[in-house]
């Protein structure tokens, strides 16, 4: 979003922008809010949503926690391996990892030492060799290309089938 806002602002002189970066769920009306980006399945709401983008996620370890709890090739191999849980600001609760299989979507909750609020934490907790992370590609791309990270059940992607075809509301391939 950064690197479009000279053109933006160019474009838009009178607008002013006030902008902040957080891993909770704003309340658009009660704190005055006029636009948000946010990551997910949009609930129901009266509110007005477009879909802007769509993020990769991966499944990733460092290559420490990997040489000390050897690589998952299939999802029945997270049994004997940690996660790093991120946690939902808006309801306390882990999110679960989720993988699709044959057009299925799975939500896995896997053991974990490790439980956190923030993005950037989680994404180092990944790096020191804490548990496996779920996170947007972009997210991780550099360290994965620096070999920080490296990215497991690449045949198991989290959220969709590698045809693009699924949606989250019902956990199904659907046809086109």
């Amino acid at each position: 979003m950064i690197p479009a806002l000279p053109a933006f602002l160019e474009r838009y002189p009178d607008i002013e922008l006030s902008i902040s970066e957080a891993d909770r769920f704003v309340d658009l009306i009660a704190e005055g809010v006029d636009c948000v980006l946010r990551a997910g399945t949009l609930g129901d709401s009266s509110l007005i949503g477009r879909r802007v983008a769509t993020l990769e996620q991966v499944t990733c370890a460092s290559p420490a926690y990997l040489r000390k709890y050897g690589e998952p090739r299939m999802l029945s191999d997270l049994s004997q391996h940690r996660v790093v849980n991120y946690v939902s600001s808006a309801t306390g609760k882990h999110f679960p990892f989720e993988f699709v299989q044959r057009c299925q979507v799975q939500e896995i909750q896997i053991e974990g030492a490790v439980a956190v609020y923030g993005a950037e934490t989680y994404t180092a907790c990944g790096i020191a060799g804490l548990g496996l992370i779920q996170v947007p590609y972009y997210r991780v791309a550099t360290q994965i290309s620096q070999g920080l990270l490296k990215v497991v059940l690449p045949h198991s992607p989290p959220h969709r089938c590698r045809c693009r075809c699924c949606t989250r509301r019902t956990g199904r391939c659907r046809p086109g």
